[in-house]
């Protein structure tokens, strides 16, 4: 079952390229302000290394991090919220109120899990080739339904599960 307040939050390349080495394969500084917007004042959830390639918590936002090895993690600040499976997290997003939003932010395997629950995905294409070895490819279930931002580097539109 979907949660209509769960999102994923996406930028990919040509033939899906999510990322390269544990990194994005671009520099686009006008799509990480759009992905800011977007994210601001909400949840974000993320697999542990892609946390450890951001670095710290990100500002403006309550960080859930996702991981099997919780303990290495490093949370000395208070700055994040561990969980150690996806059934914890669905649980705290279902107790939380509905007008609260959550954003599936990366990697691969955190989309994957959370897919099934996502009542939207937002997915700026990034113009250009770039090389990856981590991939996103937008699954059936959802069409796109609104275009919310587009420049000279990308275009974002908002994708809506489809109806059943």
């Amino acid at each position: 079952m979907h949660l209509e307040q769960l999102s994923i939050i996406v930028a990919v390349g040509k033939m899906g390229v999510i990322g390269c080495g544990g990194k994005l394969p671009w520099k686009i500084p006008d799509e990480l302000k759009f992905f800011r917007s977007m994210t601001v004042h909400g949840t974000v959830i993320m697999g542990r290394k892609t946390y450890e390639s951001i670095g710290k918590p990100l500002a403006d936002r309550e960080n859930w991090v996702l991981t099997r090895h919780g303990d290495s993690v490093d949370n000395s600040k208070g700055l994040l919220h561990v969980f150690s499976g996806k059934d914890e997290v669905i649980r705290r997003i279902r107790a939380a109120a509905p007008l609260r939003h959550f954003w599936v932010i990366g990697g691969r395997e955190i989309y994957e899990k959370f897919l099934p629950h996502c009542s939207a995905i937002v997915c700026s294409e990034i113009f250009g080739d770039y090389a990856g070895d981590t991939y996103f490819h937008m699954p059936d279930a959802f069409e796109p339904v609104e275009k919310l931002c587009e420049n000279v580097h990308f275009v974002s539109y908002r994708w809506r599960r489809r109806k059943e």
